[in-house]
This record gives structure tokens, sequence and C-alpha cells, in this order.
């Protein structure tokens, strides 16, 4: 069960930052500033997580297979990468971070990962 914040700690972290405003999209990804928003909030992602995502986003519909994400962005060899499972370790928390309820990032069995949440998400500048 998520634990909820506490009112004062959240009323400080939306007068600090300034989420874009995009109607009926529960994530926000500001690339330029490397800030993620899930539903106003700014979201902790680790630098391999927000690199993880973004790559994933601007392949949306697409699968993205594990020895091209681990290339990407680990910059791992794509020869020694097939049975790394820090690709796994980092979906699944990204999963978690962003809300585990939706139905972002699709696991394709056996090839690796497909970005399904487009109509969620929105990159900060885009119309």
């Amino acid at each position: 069960m998520p634990r909820k914040p506490l009112l004062g700690v959240l009323e400080i972290v939306t007068q600090s930052t300034a989420p874009p405003d995009v109607t009926g999209v529960v994530i926000v990804i500001d690339a330029g500033a490397r800030i993620v928003y899930a539903s106003g909030v700014p979201v902790p992602l680790t630098r391999l997580e927000f690199d993880l995502l973004l790559h994933l986003y601007r392949n949306a519909g697409r699968v993205c297979h594990r020895a091209v994400l681990l290339d990407r962005v680990w910059g791992m060899a794509r020869t020694s990468t097939h049975r790394s499972r820090t690709l796994d370790v980092h979906i699944r928390k990204l999963r978690a971070k962003l809300g585990a309820e939706l139905p972002l990032i699709t696991t394709v069995r056996g090839v690796g990962y497909r970005f399904d949440g487009a109509a969620l998400v929105r990159m900060k500048g885009d119309s």
C-alpha cells in the first residue's frame, strides 16, 4: 500500500516546482531539466531510469530489444548483455515509481520492452 505524503511536504513540493499544465496527461517528461512529473508531482528518477524512460517514450509503440536498450542506455556491448538482469531491475523500479497500475511499459517476452503509454505521457513543449 503506498504511503501518503505529508500535506505540508506536498504543498512545498508543488509550490517549488511548476509542472507543465497538460490536461488529461498523467506523466510529463521535461527532457531539458531531466525531470518527470506524475500527476503534477516530481518523480525522483536515477540518471539511468530517466534515460531508459526517455528512450522507450521516443520509441513508443515499437518493441525495444533488450540488447539495443542495454547498448543505448548503458553503453554495454551487445555480445555481453543477453543475460543481464540489470534491464529487468530498472524496468521494475521505473514501473513502481511511475505507478504500477498504469499500463506504460509492456514486457515482450524473450525480446524486450514496448512503451504503450503514449496517451498518458507528454514531453514538455509538445502540443
